[in-house]
């Protein structure tokens, strides 16, 4: 888990826009401009900071002049900035909809979710806070969620930073970023040569590694089981599923990972299962064989097949 905050705000790079550093705030300095056919429009701003962030929580304090928003006026959170004209940004609209979540790609907006009628702001200074996951972003205001877009696209590593469309002054302060570890989740009959598997080889290798393990039977919530583990899939980078059994409860899990497009790791015991299924044959699979040595060698491939995927995915 890491966090900056207050004095780590001088780690910036402005990309345009009129912006100054006083304390630790970091201001816009808005402009009115005259537009190509004379229609007034509000300067736009780019800031960058040094961190990446591919998955956790990232927060701020916005400072408005008024409570009440000017058509146009804008104030965010870049998230996944690959370049200019493609990234994330989730905040404040004075358009139709007051907080909304969108994607520039190929220099057009592509809305991902919005919310709020109201043009006004119930105060001058708000508290924003975007939570990121594999599947979904959430944007929340002063404490409450408000907006929940799921994601179209995979995301990358990438830059976070400010967007803001203003002819006025905003101050932005108290950045504050927590990066989320990287959530591998287990699909697998339970007991015996299962659960050996998972606490004598997975779970060693995700604690080397730094990774949040899960399995559907650890979770503790009061939720329906069936959703915690959804979720679990929705939100995990990596799943690992053993498909020795003939478990239809494996199989549907396994079904819902692959429709939604997740990197999956499948384990077979060679001595229990010499066939897969037709619709899973053609997937890349690790054979392992439950003796000492074959442990060994199950151990070095699950390795290697967690590495690649997390350099895969710029983890």
């Amino acid at each position: 888990m890491q966090y900056y905050k207050g004095e780590n705000m001088n780690k910036w790079v402005p990309l345009c826009g009129n912006f100054e550093q006083r304390d630790e705030t970091i201001i816009f300095n808005g402009q009115e401009l005259q537009g190509v056919a004379g229609e007034s429009q509000p300067l736009v701003g780019e800031v960058l900071f040094g961190d990446k962030i591919l998955a956790g929580d990232v927060s701020l304090d916005i400072e408005f002049e008024s409570c009440d928003l000017h058509r146009g006026e804008e104030a965010g959170i870049i998230l996944n900035f690959l370049n200019q004209d493609d990234f994330i940004c989730a905040g404040i609209s004075g358009n139709v909809l007051k907080y909304d979540v969108k994607h520039l790609t190929k220099g057009s907006w592509q809305p991902m979710g919005a919310t709020g009628l109201v043009p006004q702001l119930q105060k001058e200074q708000i508290h924003i806070e975007i939570k990121i996951n594999p599947s979904s972003l959430q944007l929340l205001v002063d404490g409450i969620e408000v907006v929940t877009a799921p994601l179209a696209c995979t995301l990358k590593k990438a830059p976070i930073g400010l967007w803001v469309c203003s002819k006025r002054k905003i101050i932005f302060s108290n950045l504050k970023v927590e990066t989320q570890k990287p959530e591998l989740f287990v699909i697998s009959q339970y007991g015996g040569i299962y659960d050996q598997l998972y606490n004598e080889v997975i779970k060693p290798i995700c604690e080397k590694k730094n990774i949040n393990l899960k399995r559907a039977d650890e979770e503790t919530g009061t939720t329906p089981i069936l959703a915690d583990i959804i979720n679990s899939i929705r939100t995990a980078n990596i799943i690992i599923a053993d498909i020795t059994p003939d478990n239809p409860n494996v199989f549907y899990e396994l079904g819902y990972a692959h429709a939604i497009g997740k990197s999956v790791i499948l384990l077979c015991d060679t001595a229990l299962r010499q066939k897969l299924p037709f619709d899973i044959s053609g997937y890349r699979t690790i054979f392992y064989d439950n003796t000492m040595s074959g442990k060994n060698k199950f151990e070095t491939k699950v390795n290697g097949y967690i590495s690649t995927i997390l350099s895969q995915q710029n983890i």
